[in-house]
């Protein structure tokens, strides 16, 4: 009785001990990582990860890591000219050039959450607004609202695939310009904790480009906030807490350079820059005061509309879809029949969802059927048409609202201009294998996001640009893994 008292009291002792040592060796990994010894923490989380039970926390802490190594290859070393410690409530007050009182509390209408990020500056005569919000499942996200008039502003939008990650995504700050726009997020490509990003606008694509993680030292191993370049360019501040616990930060002012020579630099010159950013005088940092809520009324979303493409004689619905939803990417259409003057539901003989153009002098109504990502999706939809009473039809496409060659259109989806892809892996109960983690980070810097499926997770890896570039992960993770992997194509939107 006493000796099997005994052994249990013994191996107790041995798995606490076990677990103390486990949770010893994360702290000393973290120590390091936080004090830029980039090297020793990879090896220290390697090591973790071969008797890991969480390969996904600690997977992505080597990753941080090897991101953190990586990055001080490209590194700048501004001069810190000012910094000032503050708490981190309302630290953006004090950060000088912004209109007074243009800071307030968000408007209910964006958001009902009261948080460290509940915050948006409003300029008074602002045209477009760009804000962080949380989604349904509590991420916060960056969204785009335009003003129609007086109070009255569009329903809020998602900004695209490219900049929204598996995190948060917050303290957005758009250059008066509008042509650069600076946020912070823990979800990219970066050092662990909230990095600083810019994205530029694309005017070819009509979108904004890949966020660039602005590195060493604006982005740290610790939280990072608020990127803004001063009007003359001759200065930047940020925030970080970098030197202070997490209910406080500092403000750095920096010299700044448009085009900064960047240069590898080693993990001691990258600590040794932290650390020598001494307490100068802050008279350039000022104290406003936050401004009074204004009255902002968001327009209700537009329905979405069902373009699934349907033939239903016996039931027809009468379905012009409003071309102010037409999208803006490569599209493949039925072109149905040109009409005199506009058709009736009889006219149209069941199909959905159709789309209505007129000429410029309103003598001819042109009517397409159906949104095709394909034009092979188009063709198979095309002999039914033909079938249902329009011998006449034909495919035709569109790309940014606008009629092209279907010759150049069938080239374009050739090259995948389309789609972006993400690899997927399915079919396991607990966290993911060390030796999928370990082919993942080998192979690419992209996002790993965990979402749950019938109870199950889900690993999502991407987004890719190429089908080519997936593919091949998604090969090499099938040769070792006994779950599901599959690649997904996906709209860019």
């Amino acid at each position: 009785m006493h000796k099997l008292l005994l052994l249990a009291l013994f191996t107790g002792s041995l798995c606490a001990a076990s677990a103390q040592s486990g949770e010893q060796r994360e702290r000393v990994a973290e120590e390091l990582h936080r004090n830029y010894r980039f090297g020793e923490a990879i090896d220290a989380y390697r090591d973790i990860l071969k008797d890991s039970t969480d390969y996904i926390a600690t997977g992505t802490k080597l990753v941080n890591s090897l991101n953190g190594k990586a990055m001080l290859e490209y590194a700048i070393e501004p001069r810190c000219l000012e910094k000032q410690k503050c708490s981190i409530n309302g630290f953006f007050l004090k950060f000088p050039g912004f209109a007074e009182k243009s800071w307030c509390r968000m408007p209910a209408s964006m958001m009902s959450v009261q948080t460290p990020f509940s915050y948006i500056q409003i300029p008074t005569d602002a045209k477009r607004l760009i804000f962080s919000a949380p989604d349904e499942q509590g991420s916060w996200n960056l969204y785009s609202t335009t003003r129609l008039k007086d109070t009255l502003w569009s329903a809020p939008e998602l900004l695209n695939s490219s900049v929204v990650s598996s995190g948060n995504e917050v303290f957005p700050y758009l250059s008066p310009d509008g042509t650069s726009l600076y946020f912070c997020s823990n979800g990219l490509f970066g050092m662990g904790g909230y990095d600083i990003y810019v994205s530029h606008w694309d005017y070819s694509a009509n979108e904004w480009g890949t966020p660039q993680n602005l590195g060493f030292p604006y982005s740290s191993p610790a939280d990072d906030f608020m990127f803004q370049p001063t009007p003359d360019g001759k200065y930047a501040l940020f925030a970080s807490n970098r030197e202070t616990g997490r209910d406080s930060l500092y403000i750095y002012k920096v010299e700044h350079d448009l085009f900064p020579a960047r240069k590898a630099i080693s993990e001691q010159q990258a600590y040794d820059y932290n650390n020598g950013l001494a307490l100068l005088p802050d008279t350039f940092f000022t104290t406003a005061e936050l401004g009074q809520t204004p009255a902002i009324h968001m327009e209700a979303p537009k329905q979405k509309v069902d373009y699934t493409f349907t033939i239903d004689k016996e039931n027809p619905k009468a379905a012009i879809t409003d071309l102010s939803d037409f999208p803006n990417y490569l599209v493949f259409q039925i072109h149905l029949v040109t009409l005199s003057r506009a058709a009736t539901e009889k006219n149209l003989k069941g199909i959905s969802p159709v789309f209505e153009r007129v000429s410029s002098n309103s003598k001819y109504y042109y009517y397409y059927a159906g949104l095709f990502n394909t034009y092979t999706e188009a063709a198979e939809a095309l002999k039914r048409v033909k079938k249902g009473g329009f011998p006449s039809a034909s495919v035709v496409a569109y790309n940014a609202g606008k009629k092209i060659n279907l010759t150049t259109a069938r080239a374009m989806e050739k090259r995948g201009v389309n789609f972006v892809y993400k690899v997927i892996i399915e079919g396991y109960s607990g966290p993911m294998p060390a030796a999928l983690i370990k082919i993942i980070q080998e192979q690419t810097t992209k996002d790993i996001a965990k979402t749950t499926a019938d109870g199950k997770p889900v690993y999502v890896i991407g987004p890719f640009a190429k089908e080519g570039e997936a593919t091949k992960l998604a090969e090499s993770l099938k040769a070792v893994s006994t779950g599901t992997i599959s690649v997904q194509r996906d709209e860019k939107r």
